[in-house]
């Protein structure tokens, strides 16, 4: 019978081991990136889709460690909110971010309201410097309504916060 601390250990030995292979794979990628002049960005997912990269903190340790200039972070809004991160912990992504993803928690949608917690995220996005790209990755009953109330939602955020995204 194992020890309870002995698998903690052989797990964390898996996770180091997988760790360093994505790594390794990213820093392959950054050439043929280059060669084509496309950047990668590493987006985090939830613990329920994921066991790696379950964080937006860990996107930007990996990117950092990676320290490949065609290998950059995603940050997105649901699966933040799905792991409780503040979304101050997007400032740790500054001069690494390469696009945001936004949606809903309520049924993975197109935000329909201004949140506290979208406002943040708009503010923290400022802070960064963050002029770049955004999609929605939501579902939708009603695509035609939600967009154009997503999109007069994501333009008075945009005002507000002082920033450029597209």
């Amino acid at each position: 019978m194992m020890e309870q601390g002995a698998d903690k250990r052989s797990q964390g030995a898996i996770f180091k081991r997988a760790w360093d292979q994505l790594i390794t794979f990213a820093r392959d990628l950054d050439g043929i990136a280059s060669d084509h002049g496309i950047v990668i960005a590493m987006e985090h997912l939830n613990r329920s889709e994921s066991d790696i990269l379950t964080s937006f903190a860990d996107v930007v340790r990996f990117v950092k460690e990676t320290d490949r200039p065609r290998i950059r972070a995603l940050v997105d809004t649901y699966h933040l909110e799905l792991e409780r991160e503040n979304p101050e912990v997007i400032l740790r992504g500054k001069g690494l971010l390469a696009h945001a993803h936004i949606a809903r928690t309520t049924g993975r949608t197109w935000p329909q309201r201004a949140t506290p917690q979208l406002r943040g995220i708009f503010s923290a996005l400022a802070e960064t410097d963050y002029q770049g790209r955004m999609s929605v990755e939501g579902n939708s009953e009603n695509l035609l309504a939600d967009a154009v109330q997503t999109l007069t939602i994501l333009k008075e955020l945009e005002k507000a916060a002082s920033i450029s995204v597209s």
